[in-house]
């Protein structure tokens, strides 16, 4: 019960009642009822300071939250008001750039018993980053390369450019970079588009400024993901504290009121689960020279034959080129991903307080194939395609 007491206790105090009375029956091993005998008075509002300093005390969006967000004066302490007017002076920080915003005063002091709260929110943004420079590559299939060559690229770089509407200096605005995605989604030039951008590590700040470009960062061509590029650094601080919540989670500490849940399923689904069971355990035995027939069969009427024509069209218009770095039991022992050469690294994003914007685009394949079926007077039946390319 003690557990519970406090739980519920913290549920109240949490919505601005914390002088409230409950009890509780337990009616069977599995069933409490908890019965709140009394409510008591709300905790309410009677000193707000919501204040955003720096260069984005100007913006609107800035401006509406001293204004308007909750807790207001005279409303009910909420922890969840609360928390939800920080979370949003987190999100327009990320959404324009600060990246240097720091809390000077982010409290509330509850006062009993007069049952007052005093809210106190001071935000300074900092200064506000720029745009870098936007940077187009692929991937370069015969040095296997990333490049940012312009005849390599899919398309002209004077059309790449025109894509996107923000201009190397123009104050950095997190939506604009997602417009830019989706007008390459939508452009249908690309098979593959990936759009990263380098944010700074505001941290060298406080360290020093001698060596902006120390560190490692690099975009690296995914093998697994056809051509995608993405953005590596130091995991091992994540993988630790994934580590730490795995042992966190072990059966020997979860509490002792929580049980195991008993199950049953019906015959009808017992069945099929061993019959699965026992097929894996009949191909698992097999010996290790044993493969599974993979013959294809060969269509006996007429629309399959037509069907199997314009596969066959497709196979020679299109074939199945190797991607590079797909197969990696063919890889070389010695292989290493390719990199781009001369990223930005985060630490010289906090310095030059520009942010770059670096863009991988793939088209290996025609943009549009269209295949079908015709008839001729001399030929009959005929398959007929159509394929149109980027450049």
């Amino acid at each position: 019960m003690p557990k519970l007491s406090g739980e519920a206790q913290d549920a109240s105090e949490a919505v601005g009642y914390f002088d409230t009375k409950f009890s509780f029956v337990k009616r069977d091993d599995r069933t409490v009822d908890v019965i709140v005998e009394e409510v008591g008075e709300p905790v309410l509002v009677t000193s707000r300071i919501v204040d955003v300093r720096g260069e984005g005390e100007t913006l609107p969006e800035f401006a509406s939250i001293e204004d308007i967000a909750p807790p207001r004066v005279g409303d009910v302490f909420n922890q969840g008001t609360f928390k939800s007017t920080i979370a949003n002076v987190e999100a327009q920080k990320q959404r324009f750039g600060f990246y240097e915003g720091a809390w000077l005063d982010r409290s509330a002091d509850i006062i009993l018993p007069d049952n007052t709260a005093d809210v106190s929110l001071i935000y300074d943004t900092g200064e506000r980053y720029e745009f870098g420079d936007v940077v187009y590559f692929t991937l370069d299939r015969d040095s296997k390369t990333l490049t940012t060559d312009p005849d390599k690229l899919p398309l002209y770089p004077e059309l790449l450019h025109r894509i996107y509407d923000f201009s190397s200096g123009d104050p950095f605005y997190r939506p604009a970079i997602t417009s830019f995605t989706n007008d390459l989604a939508s452009s249908r030039y690309f098979n593959v588009i990936n759009v990263e951008v380098v944010e700074p590590d505001v941290s060298v700040l406080n360290v020093s400024e001698s060596d902006p470009q120390a560190g490692n960062a690099t975009l690296e061509f995914d093998d697994n993901d056809g051509g995608k590029a993405t953005q590596t650094g130091d995991l091992s601080a994540d993988m630790d504290n994934a580590d730490s919540a795995d042992d966190s989670l072990q059966a020997d500490t979860l509490p002792d009121d929580i049980e195991p849940i008993d199950f049953t399923i019906d015959a009808e689904t017992a069945e099929k689960l061993d019959a699965v069971k026992d097929k894996a355990n009949r191909l698992s035995s097999l010996p290790d020279d044993r493969v599974l027939d993979e013959t294809e069969e060969e269509a006996t009427n007429l629309l399959g034959h037509i069907s199997d024509g314009i596969s066959d069209v497709a196979e020679k218009l299109l074939p199945d080129d190797p991607i590079p770095f797909a197969d990696s039991d063919e890889l070389p022992e010695d292989f290493t991903p390719p990199e781009l050469e001369e990223i930005q690294t985060p630490a010289y994003v906090a310095v030059s307080k520009q942010v770059p914007v670096y863009v991988f685009v793939d088209s290996d394949r025609p943009r549009d194939a269209q295949f079908g079926v015709g008839w001729g007077t001399d030929t009959g039946v005929r398959a007929v395609a159509r394929l149109d390319h980027n450049r």
